[in-house]
């Protein structure tokens, strides 16, 4: 029902070993996501707050980022300046109506 695609999506990613998961909370229930073996998630530095904001403004309102990820050594290259490219990546986005999430009944 609501948000299926985005359950099903992370029940898939549960499912991987060595995996590394944190949590958000949508619409008041907890989410666990899961980032898959071998990715890290795109944080709080400065290079990917930049990648951040691109993603964000590629994608507009239709789309909630829920996590971004890339290859470990990819990330790590990115941010020391020795990549300017990221070739191996994901993210988990959930759909929204206007910028805006809703339950569906």
């Amino acid at each position: 029902m609501f948000l299926r695609p985005l359950f099903v999506l992370v029940l898939a990613l549960v499912s991987l070993t060595d995996a590394s998961a944190g949590s958000v909370t949508l619409l008041g229930q907890p989410i666990e996501i899961v980032i898959p073996p071998g990715y890290c998630e795109i944080g709080t530095h400065p290079a990917d707050v930049e990648m951040v904001k691109f993603v964000r403004e590629g994608i507009g309102t239709t789309n909630r980022v829920l996590a971004l990820f890339a290859a470990c050594g990819e990330l790590e290259e990115f941010r020391t300046g020795k990549r300017k490219v990221i070739d191996n990546y994901g993210w988990i986005l959930v759909q929204t109506s206007k910028g805006e999430l809703r339950a569906y009944k």
